[in-house]
């Protein structure tokens, strides 16, 4: 997988929830998960949405300097 510039395009939103799926992002922290909420449009990191009862996101701003993207990879078969 490739990393994505987020001047080229921003992961895509679900259709269940405003934000997208978890992805990788690169930033002057180094490559962490986030999801990109296009209600506030900003990186987030939570695990539980924000419309849920209990939520506490961490919101990238603009020091964190997030430049690209990709997908997670898929997980490892288990047999």
């Amino acid at each position: 997988m490739d990393w994505i510039s987020v001047n080229d395009r921003l992961p895509e939103c679900m259709d269940i929830l405003p934000c997208s799926p978890r992805v990788l992002i690169s930033t002057a922290m180094g490559v962490v998960t986030a999801q990109y909420d296009y209600e506030s449009n900003e990186w987030i990191d939570f695990f539980i949405h924000r419309h849920s009862l209990f939520h506490k996101p961490n919101y990238y701003d603009e020091s964190m300097r997030v430049t690209h993207w990709m997908p997670l990879p898929k997980p490892p078969k288990v047999e």
